[in-house]
């Protein structure tokens, strides 16, 4: 969860947790904030199960909600009576949101962004936020606070004060002041705030033009503030004035999280099988990740599935923040074989759920039977001829047969079925024509053995040389663009035998579309006819180099009276 880094933060501090009451409401039934308004896309996940979804007012988020705003996106929400800002490219998490305290305290968390802050000076309410480099507790006031990239925390006051915390160290920022708390140190003495902070607190924030600033004074750490003592009672008559005490700052109070974390299965892997009702003693390694030490009243608790004999609850000894435990629960083994899950979860005193849920998941197998005697391996691989004359294009025709065996191979690749054929033609993805076409059938048998047959068969003759039918394959046309006759040709693949011509001829105003037709793939020319009213046109087209030549014969009929005649032309491929 997002505010995992900021508890860390929490933890070094050893501030005290809020206290809550007992009787406090179910968190999944009391929404902590509600949107009230929205500019341009807001998302939000108004309960932590949730996706996220497009905000709107009026929508109400629970606790451990999350709101996040796009580019040039504003929203705008209410916790508590009091309102929050969201600026564009921000995201932020609700922890708590407590009304029901003598003094409601709301709990937010800062992932990215800045947020602005307006707080009623005439209603009490302890107001935090924290993000993975400083925690800012606050009352009563109007402030702000930006996270950066490289999470740096800026916090600025325009009216009242906050008290900002990080590496247990605090430090108390004033009206028209600000601080920078970089990752990983304490915070250091607050500056005037920035003309440009001014600026967006009055355009943004809401912030009106302050007539003038405090004047800045160096603060003491909280950590080093102690009272002055009281003077010493003179003993001569000289009156002596009256020493005020300097006043401790007030606690700031930040509540603790409960939380839990998974370490390790140490005893009972998921689907470790037992026997009918046999004694098993799981044991869970989980660590105390939140910030509040478990004591008295936290247990481990069964929460659904199969309980297998177990205690419903048992208690969980006492362990530091940061700390793990061993958990134990003995269980016992249905006596009904079958699978047996499970899920259990850790219990805060006040009854809230921490962490994941945790599983223990056992197999009771059913009575074993004597094992059936192994089948004989059945396997072949049989040629359709003892050899191939590649200059023909013949190809060979392998058929495979394997049954009753564990895993079958033909050259190394694993095969499916009982049954099944192979075609290798020599000529085929290829640089030069082989010797011999081999291949293997390997197979794994039913005890665990292996065995293979290998099939050779020779080659004879050469591969033919020549181009290839995608060498033919494209949009051809003539090199002469004043040329009469053929202008274009385009040739397509059909599949390995087989193309397709389509011409064109020249025409005024456009040329005249031949058609298409259907040409064996046959070298050394591609020859195809055309069958028009008055005459027959063969077209016979070869490669050379880049070029395509064509030579077309024009077979006139007898009605139309004109003489044949050959032409021949040359094509260039289109790019």
């Amino acid at each position: 969860m997002l505010w995992k880094r900021g508890v860390g933060i929490i933890i070094g501090l050893s501030l005290v947790a809020l206290a809550t009451s007992s009787c406090r409401p179910s968190e999944d039934q009391r929404p902590s904030a509600t949107i009230i308004e929205t500019i341009n896309r807001v998302d939000a996940r108004p309960q932590p199960t949730d996706d996220w979804g497009l905000a709107t007012a009026g929508l109400e988020i629970y606790a451990g909600g999350q709101v996040r705003t796009g580019p040039a996106s504003y929203a705008q929400l209410q916790l508590l009576g009091d309102v929050v800002r969201l600026a564009a490219e921000t995201i932020f998490t609700v922890k708590e949101s407590t009304p029901y305290q003598e003094r409601p305290v709301t709990w937010l968390f800062l992932q990215e962004g800045r947020l602005w802050a307006h707080l009623a000076p005439d209603r009490p309410h302890e107001f935090i936020v924290e993000t993975s480099s400083a925690v800012a507790a606050v009352r009563d006031t109007r402030f702000s606070v930006v996270v950066s990239p490289d999470q740096t925390t800026l916090v600025s006051v325009a009216e009242g004060e906050v008290m900002v915390t990080a590496q247990g160290q605090s430090m108390r920022v004033v009206a028209g002041q600000q601080v920078s708390v970089k990752p990983g140190q304490p915070p250091p003495s607050p500056e005037p705030m920035s003309e440009a902070e001014r600026q967006l607190w009055m355009v943004e924030g809401g912030m009106p033009e302050p007539t003038s600033l405090p004047p800045i004074t160096t603060p003491t750490p909280v950590s080093q503030i102690v009272p002055t003592p009281a003077p010493t009672e003179q003993l001569t008559s000289t009156p002596t004035a009256t020493l005020t005490p300097t006043p401790v700052p007030e606690e700031v109070r930040i509540p603790c999280v409960s939380d839990a974390a998974f370490v390790a299965d140490v005893t009972v892997p998921d689907g470790a099988v037992f026997g009918p009702e046999a004694r098993i003693d799981k044991v869970w390694r989980v660590q105390n990740s939140g910030s509040c030490p478990w004591d008295d009243g936290y247990a481990w608790v069964f929460m659904s599935g199969d309980q297998m004999g177990a205690p419903a609850l048992q208690a969980v000894p006492a362990t530091a923040v940061g700390a793990s435990v061993d958990i134990v629960v003995t269980l016992y083994a249905p006596p009904i074989p079958g699978t047996y899950t499970g899920y259990w979860r850790m219990r805060s005193p006040s009854g809230e759920a921490l962490g994941p849920t945790f599983r223990v998941q056992i197999v009771v197998p059913a009575p074993t039977e004597p094992a059936p005697r192994p089948l004989e391996a059945e396997y072949w691989l049989v040629p359709d001829r003892s050899s191939v004359d590649a200059s023909l294009k013949e190809c060979l025709t392998l058929s495979w047969h394997a049954k009753n065996v564990l895993e079958a191979y033909l050259d190394r690749v694993p095969l499916q079925g009982e049954n099944g054929t192979l075609t290798d033609c020599p000529c085929d993805n290829r640089d030069d024509t082989p010797d011999t076409l081999a291949h293997t059938l390997s197979v794994v048998k039913p005890d665990g053995g292996t065995a293979s047959e290998t099939i050779r068969v020779s080659v004879s003759g050469s591969c033919p040389v020549g181009p290839g039918i995608d060498d033919f394959v494209g949009n051809w046309v003539n090199i002469d663009p004043d040329a009469s006759g053929m202008t274009r040709l385009i040739i397509e693949k059909v599949d390995d035998e087989l193309v397709t011509f389509h011409g064109y001829g020249s025409c005024v105003p456009a040329d005249c579309d031949w058609g298409v037709i259907r040409v064996p793939f046959a070298l050394p020319a591609l020859v195809g006819v055309y069958s028009f009213d008055y005459k027959k046109t063969q077209i016979a087209v070869s490669l050379s180099g880049d070029q395509l030549l064509a030579e077309v014969f024009d077979d006139y009929t007898e009605a139309d009276g004109r003489s044949d005649r050959t032409s021949k032309y040359i094509l260039q491929k289109s790019r």
